[in-house]
């Protein structure tokens, strides 16, 4: 549990360095001039020759090329910030995600363990959905909470709160985290589970046998991965979800932005949407394929064609996305 408490510790750093962008460069000039407080009120009715003159100002050589006018601005320092949290949230999350399971299992029963593991597999679809409508909520709300905006929602200048959805998240992980790390290595029934099998092992005259102890080291595990590689039903099924996602991972990302888009739709709403109909699918098909396992309990065969099967309407599904969609309107036209 202490490494648990460790993995999830270290996404809360992940959630307060992506916030640090915003602390370190603030909503940015064109998120302040659409504010009472710095940029006024906005006039619908400015003229041309004053947007001429803001572009100028703005913009390098703008009816002209010249060789000392680069397009190479700003600086790396946003981008090696969120490529770091990228990097620490990975190590925590993996960590949470490998022991935890591992943690869950050991303190439950083998008949109840598909029950549990559709709802773990469930709560972890559930957190993408919750992170959708908590985006939606923060986008909704302007990027600096204390500056009054002069445009709406509905405007594309309009810039959400994207930073704030962090902070809430890191909170309540480091409350979780730190409950976490309290739990013991086994867990009281568990641990009676444990005395019981051993007074078995007694009474059966098998208490002479010595468990004998483990040693651990790098030649050990390296000789353990090569078993491990070497087994084709665990290559061929990680094989199989590494496929999987790099091509689902793309629509899974983009959808909110393919809403947004396509269909002229608020990022708050896109985001909304994206996570309810999430919900709704993974909700059934992870919880109902949970209860099935443990009351029919179907061979491994059975289960390996059935992943197959859903697969092959997986891919279908969203390759019909190709084919679907509305007329192009006018503005969908001039922005392809």
């Amino acid at each position: 549990p202490r490494w648990i408490a460790f993995g999830i510790l270290t996404v809360v750093v992940y959630c307060l360095m992506n916030v640090l962008c915003h602390c370190m460069y603030g909503p940015g000039e064109d998120a302040l001039d659409l504010t009472r407080e710095f940029g006024g009120h906005f006039n619908s009715s400015v003229t041309a020759l004053l947007v001429d003159v803001e572009n100028r100002r703005s913009l390098c050589h703008r009816d002209e090329i010249s060789e000392d006018c680069g397009t190479e601005v700003g600086n790396f320092a946003p981008q090696v910030i969120l490529f770091c949290a990228q990097v620490i949230g990975g190590i925590g999350g993996s960590l949470y995600y490998t022991l935890g399971v591992s943690y869950m299992d050991d303190n439950t029963p083998r008949s109840k363990s598909p029950i549990f593991v559709s709802i773990s597999f469930f709560l972890r679809m559930l957190g993408p959905v919750i992170g959708y409508t908590l985006a939606s909520a923060c986008l909704s709300i302007f990027i600096s909470p204390s500056l009054t905006p002069t445009v709406t929602k509905s405007d594309p200048r309009w810039l959400g709160a994207w930073w704030l959805g962090w902070l809430f998240i890191a909170s309540l992980l480091a409350i979780f985290g730190c409950m976490i790390g309290l739990f013991p290595k086994i867990l009281p029934k568990a641990a009676a589970r444990q005395a019981i099998v051993e007074e078995n092992r007694k009474a059966a005259g098998k208490d002479d046998e010595k468990k004998e102890e483990i040693h651990t080291s790098l030649k050990d595990m390296i000789k353990t991965m090569k078993r491990l590689m070497k087994n084709k039903a665990l290559m061929f099924n990680n094989f199989a979800s590494v496929f999987f996602l790099m091509g689902y991972m793309p629509y899974w990302i983009f959808m909110p932005k393919y809403i947004e888009t396509i269909f002229r739709q608020s990022a708050s709403y896109a985001s909304f949407v994206t996570g309810v109909i999430t919900l709704v699918c993974a909700g059934i098909g992870i919880l109902g394929s949970g209860v099935y396992i443990s009351k029919a309990k179907p061979s491994a065969r059975f289960l390996a064609a059935w992943n197959v099967c859903i697969g092959i309407v997986s891919v279908l599904g969203i390759f019909s996305y190709a084919f679907l969609g509305c007329p192009v309107n006018e503005i969908q036209a001039a922005m392809i």
